[in-house]
């Protein structure tokens, strides 16, 4: 796995947002247009990936793609080879770090179906059909229980008339489908407007929404108290794509936008009932393209998605929080340079704040068009959400965590304003043995890697100065 940074966050009231400073990997950078990625970890903190690249415009080429992560860096497959246009692929990792996809594929008739395949040993299977026959299918999204089962939601897509959300299982123990179950009408807008997840007692948990393809009421369903029925929560408001996810106690979170504010908001039924819906992003905002929302082994909750309104930056963001207090909005990453669209995003968690966000900015390129798919990889810990201004007050370096340390070691620091930056770690007879930054930095909180492997054990002095203004500090290599 990637090296992970460490980012001490002081977090604040919603305003321009702090840069994360995390460092940029690729998933996907070719001659496609690569999209709609759905990334997780497994219980060894191994990253796993799906997304749909095409040629172009042309669909017919959309293709499923599975990438995991290795000391070697990413490896990608292709799972799908049929040239007849698949798409909206969702990933999850069962209890035996084992992968299961779903996704939208055509039939020989021509329709689009969902489809299924899972990770036996190194391999895919060949997909299998969830559904057939009948109407176009949408936007399927797939989770998996602790027994074994497949849970399914998607849409009904015909040409004229009434679009459905239904619910369907495929049971891995004796390959059978259940019966496919109408949850609601609902249209579909070419995202994903229903979520699914399954709790640790195998209870599944569905939200959709409802009504037409501009918003609609928030509809969410569960089995904990035997058959699927749809059980109210704390929502009011007509939504756009809700997502659902349950953390390690069980606790259900639904997140989804307000479609007349266009605010993101978050409730959950940790008191036993839904809470009153906090809102995540500031007004003015457009967030979309979130494919999911996560949740760390501490139950902090990040969500991560794109803005093209040009007030807020027109980039990809981070919020996350716990116990309905959450941080400030904090840049993931502008529109590269060169770059013309900002597409979809996505989130994994686990541990204690370490999180992976991918985003995937469109260009032209050679004559075509395309997208590519970016990763940043860190661990973002929160000290305190407090209220305070949001830049900097004041240089400020920070002790180097963890401490003692072997062999690595993150060094975070503040600055309130861009300058030229230094980070140097000299011995205790004052002899230079690393430069970590050497560049104008912009204003903001900043984390980076010391690996001393190599060094002897002892006591170091790492120093910055920014400007002319200089603090040290002295950290411990213990082998």
């Amino acid at each position: 796995m990637r090296n992970l940074l460490v980012v001490l966050a002081v977090l604040t009231s919603r305003a321009i947002a702090f840069q994360i400073d995390f460092p940029q990997d690729t998933i996907a950078y070719n001659d496609r247009f690569n999209n709609r990625q759905s990334v997780a970890f497994d219980s060894h903190g191994t990253l796993h990936a799906v997304y749909s690249g095409q040629i172009g415009t042309t669909s017919s080429t959309r293709e499923i793609y599975y990438v995991t992560d290795s000391a070697d860096g990413f490896s990608t497959r292709l799972l799908t080879t049929n040239a007849v246009d698949d798409n909206y692929p969702t990933l999850v990792v069962d209890k035996n770090n084992r992968v299961h996809v779903g996704f939208l594929g055509r039939d020989p008739g021509n329709l689009f179906q969902v489809q299924y395949t899972r990770q036996v040993n190194d391999t895919f299977a060949l997909p299998l059909y969830i559904t057939t026959g009948g109407l176009n299918k949408a936007t399927p999204q797939c989770a998996i229980g602790p027994d074994s089962v497949v849970h399914f939601v998607y849409h009904t897509f015909p040409p004229t008339g009434t679009q459905n959300a239904y619910y369907r299982t495929y049971d891995l123990r004796d390959s059978t489908l259940s019966a496919e179950l109408l949850l609601t009408a609902a249209s579909v807008t070419g995202d994903f407007d229903a979520g699914i997840a399954v709790d640790t007692a195998g209870f599944v948990h569905i939200v959709v929404k409802s009504g037409s393809a501009s918003g609609g009421p928030l509809k969410y369903y569960t089995n904990a108290t035997g058959s699927l029925v749809e059980t109210p929560t704390s929502v009011s408001v007509d939504v756009d794509y809700p997502r659902v996810l349950v953390d390690k106690q069980n606790v259900v979170h639904i997140l989804y936008r307000n479609s007349a504010t266009e605010v993101l908001h978050v409730t959950n039924n940790s008191s036993g009932s839904f809470s009153t819906p906090v809102p995540l992003t500031p007004t003015g905002q457009r967030p979309a393209g979130y494919h999911n929302f996560a949740v760390d082994d501490e139950e902090r909750i990040y969500v991560t998605y794109q803005s093209s309104v040009a007030t807020s930056g027109r980039g990809w963001y981070l919020v996350h929080g716990k116990d309905g207090v959450f941080s400030d909005t904090l840049k993931v990453s502008d529109l590269p340079p060169g770059y013309l669209t900002r597409n979809t995003s996505a989130v994994a968690a686990r541990g204690n704040g370490e999180v992976v966000l991918t985003y995937s900015p469109g260009a032209s390129r050679g004559g075509s068009v395309v997208c590519d798919i970016f990763l940043k990889q860190g661990t973002l810990p929160v000290t305190h959400i407090q209220q305070a201004p949001l830049s900097p007050v004041k240089y400020e370096l920070l002790q180097n965590y963890p401490n003692p340390f072997n062999p690595s070691t993150s060094i975070a620091f503040t600055i309130p304003q861009s300058a030229f930056t230094t980070l140097k770690v000299f011995d205790l007879l004052g002899r230079e043995v690393a430069t970590l930054v050497n560049r104008e930095m912009q204003s903001g909180l900043h984390s980076v890697k010391w690996n001393a492997a190599g060094r002897a054990s002892g006591v170091y002095v790492f120093r910055l100065d920014v400007g002319g203004v200089v603090a040290s500090r002295k950290l411990l290599l213990m082998k």
